[in-house]
């Protein structure tokens, strides 16, 4: 890691470290990358980060942990870009994969399909 490196804490960039730790969190090269897990969050290196070894929709991963940084930080986007930036990330990150429990699909078994994106609620 380069001096350039931050330490985000996990009370104040919750889900900037979310998304850190499920893209870098499971590599043993993680320090060497430019993330440092620590017991109250994470020293991260933007810019090892984002010019290392990772792949590009990976290095495109960490320019979106980074923004979220930034938002974070200020509180949010203002609300007239909101829509648009959720809409944006939502339409090039791909489909979404629902994970159904075995509950919810026994009930499919039972009942009519629910609508696309609905998932049926048959409590816990």
């Amino acid at each position: 890691m380069s001096d350039e490196r931050q330490h985000l804490h996990t009370d104040d960039y919750p889900n900037t470290l979310r998304l850190l730790g499920e893209l870098l969190g499971h590599r043993e090269d993680r320090e060497e990358l430019g993330y440092g897990p620590t017991e109250h969050g994470a020293f991260v290196d933007w810019e090892a980060l984002a010019d290392g070894k990772l792949s590009s929709t990976e290095r495109a991963a960490v320019h979106i942990a980074r923004g979220c940084a930034t938002l974070e930080r200020h509180g949010g986007l203002p609300p007239r870009l909101r829509s648009v930036v959720v809409d944006v990330v939502e339409a090039v990150a791909g489909p979404r994969l629902e994970v159904w429990s075995d509950r919810q699909l026994g009930y499919l078994r039972e009942h009519e399909e629910p609508e696309a994106g609905e998932l049926p609620d048959v409590g816990p």
